[in-house]
């Protein structure tokens, strides 16, 4: 294929993104659209400014054409901008012909904005049976799931896990307790009026995985779900014991919860835009008090929170770490804060972090021993196992971030964002306690717009996950661009040559070369120039026709172009004797031009113009 033929089908492949581009309205394809415009007009551009280098000496009328590849660029910039603004222009008509033309991109196009809309005004929150850790980047916004009016803020918590696998979490406790709901009972409040028929109540049962043996207080929070969000789950600090929703039905259904040992609630479905109440119990502790008690629980509920499935050879390059880094605690308070120090040193937060191997082995070790990068259910596993190495009962929970709080209104604003795990660690006389390793750590999460890291790997690995035309577009376009620099780079050197070539030539033929510079030169001021696609052969040719009533001036013209030719191509050695005898025909033809002008020209046709 030709270099035209390849510059030729950009025009169709083009028109046909185009079209697609004005029912497929995804921002990532249209930035690809407009940067394979933008590489494809500049080649045409490059391509003609090539053709026309060749014609150059002929084309003095139209100025300069040479430009150079800077200034190619700007010429493209401007055909772009040009383009973009009349697509401004025809993008409604164009979208009517594509629509027309490809009916199937409107059932595509309906289901994605269908699902574009359902993303946006519907998020589900849930708290999943089994939890994967280590998924890669992770993309979170900043939509507002909740209120939450309380004393003070704290980790609202959803789902706790206890039985790690080696990729992720489970939980092993029943979870299917029956708790109700049942009508609510109590003082009315400014989300539930126990008097209203439809308000209901659910009692979490108290059982040896949630309870609170030492001092707490009491915390009530008024929470208010968004209606953007579908919750299968009630959320509250510690260890919640009651809640109280101001509707027992979620469109026409009622709602009944189950809930497990651990006091997780779940609702039968998704309920949103209702308020609800929690009461729970939160323990009270000071980092004191924690140092003079021991980590420790009943033999039959330890041997859960202390279990570990893996190999004797990674159980004991955790056993080696955990020796190192708590060889200086005395107590168990200080031996977990010595190893949420060491994840939150060690390893750094970054929501962008590529996934884990699955067939690399245990995702923990993994995370702290080659990758070091993360977020937060890679650190809450980490200290969790870490834990459990040391002896220290610890389970991983699900939830959320106390949020924002708002003084103007007196309550706390949930976000998406604000999702969160973390580490529990169970103290005898108080409870289940919370570590989070993220707090202290470095978050290297590329920020939009910003040079940090690697920027634009990210985008790169989203333009792979769109499908092969993306990465097909970005490699023609990248071809284009190695095309151009190829041709850039040959035309110089060609250019190179040939000056070198003529810097070799000796100074006895440079003045033979001279002479019929001076000839030609002569003859085009009288009306008969060298055409650009002449050969000096086909320009004697020319002029020995339109000299045809003179036989010295004929053969005048056919000696000179051949010892020049002989001179400038073959290489030919010239002496002293060849420059006279170049000056003695220079002489014969300018003496034919001066006695025979008029009539010596007569015949020629006129100079054809070039376009």
């Amino acid at each position: 294929l030709s270099p035209g033929w390849i510059l030729f089908t950009c025009v169709p492949a083009a028109a046909i993104l185009g079209l697609s581009g004005t029912v497929y309205t995804e921002a990532d394809f249209l930035w690809v659209y407009l940067v394979f415009v933008a590489l494809a007009t500049f080649m045409m551009i490059h391509e003609h400014h090539h053709r026309l280098h060749w014609q150059r000496k002929g084309l003095a009328a139209y100025g300069n054409v040479d430009l150079r590849l800077l200034g190619q660029a700007y010429v493209a910039a401007a055909c772009s901008l040009g383009a973009i603004a009349v697509g401004r222009v025809v993008a409604e008509p164009m979208h009517s012909v594509a629509s027309a033309l490809f009916p199937f991109y409107n059932m595509v196009d309906s289901s994605r904005n269908a699902e574009q809309r359902a993303s946006t005004n519907r998020i589900g929150v849930s708290e999943t049976a089994e939890l994967t850790i280590g998924r890669g980047p992770m993309t979170i916004s900043e939509q507002v799931l909740m209120r939450v009016r309380a004393e003070h803020g704290a980790y609202w918590r959803g789902a706790t896990y206890d039985r790690y696998t080696g990729a992720g979490w489970r939980s092993s406790l029943p979870g299917a307790i029956d708790v109700g709901p049942r009508p609510a009972r109590g003082e009315p409040s400014v989300f539930v009026d126990p008097s209203e028929r439809r308000s209901l109540e659910i009692q979490v049962p108290r059982t040896r995985h949630n309870r609170t043996p030492g001092a707490f207080h009491i915390l009530r929070q008024s929470v208010l779900l968004e209606p953007v969000g579908r919750f299968t789950d009630l959320y509250a600090a510690g260890e919640a014991r009651s809640f109280r929703l101001a509707d027992d039905t979620v469109a026409g259904l009622s709602v009944t919860a189950a809930a497990d040992l651990a006091g997780r609630v779940r609702l039968s479905h998704p309920i949103r835009g209702i308020p609800y109440e929690a009461i729970s119990e939160v323990a009270d502790w000071t980092p004191e008090e924690l140092r003079q008690r021991t980590a420790s629980m009943e033999s039959r509920l330890m041997a859960g929170y202390l279990r570990l499935d893996l190999p004797s050879a990674d159980l004991s390059k955790l056993q080696g770490v955990v020796d190192r880094i708590t060889a200086t605690a005395r107590n168990d308070y200080d031996r977990v804060v010595a190893l949420q120090d060491y994840v939150s040193s060690s390893c750094r937060y970054n929501l962008m972090a590529p996934a884990l191997d699955s067939a690399g082995g245990d995702m923990v070790l993994q995370f702290l021993f080659r990758t070091r990068e993360g977020y937060c259910d890679l650190f809450a596993s980490a200290l969790a196992v870490l834990c459990r190495t040391a002896g220290i009962p610890a389970r991983v929970a699900s939830g959320f971030t106390s949020g924002e709080f708002d003084p103007a209104r007196a309550e706390y604003v949930v976000r998406e964002r604000d999702k969160h795990l973390w580490c529990e660690v169970w103290f005898s006389d108080t409870g289940w306690v919370v570590f989070d390793p993220t707090t202290n750590a470095e978050d290297v999460t590329p920020v939009p717009g910003a040079n940090q890291g690697e920027p634009g790997f990210g985008a790169l690995r989203r333009l792979l996950q769109r499908g092969p035309i993306p990465p097909a577009i970005v490699g023609t376009a990248l071809g284009l661009v190695l095309w151009a620099v190829r041709t850039e780079w040959r035309h110089r050197r060609s250019k190179r040559d040939r000056r070198d070539r003529v810097d070799t030539l000796g100074p006895i033929e440079t003045e033979v070369l001279r002479v019929y510079a001076m000839v030609s030169r002569s003859l085009s001021r009288r009306g008969m120039s060298r055409r650009p696609s002449e050969t000096p052969w086909e320009y004697a040719d020319r002029l020995v026709n339109a000299l045809a009533d003179d036989a010295t001036a004929r053969h005048a013209v056919l000696a000179l172009t051949q010892k020049a030719v002989a001179a400038r191509y073959a290489g030919v050695a010239m002496g002293p004797g060849d420059v006279r005898q170049m000056h003695r025909w220079r002489r014969m033809v300018l003496g034919s031009l001066r006695s025979s002008r008029s009539q010596a020209f007569l015949r020629q046709p006129p100079p054809r113009s070039v376009h």
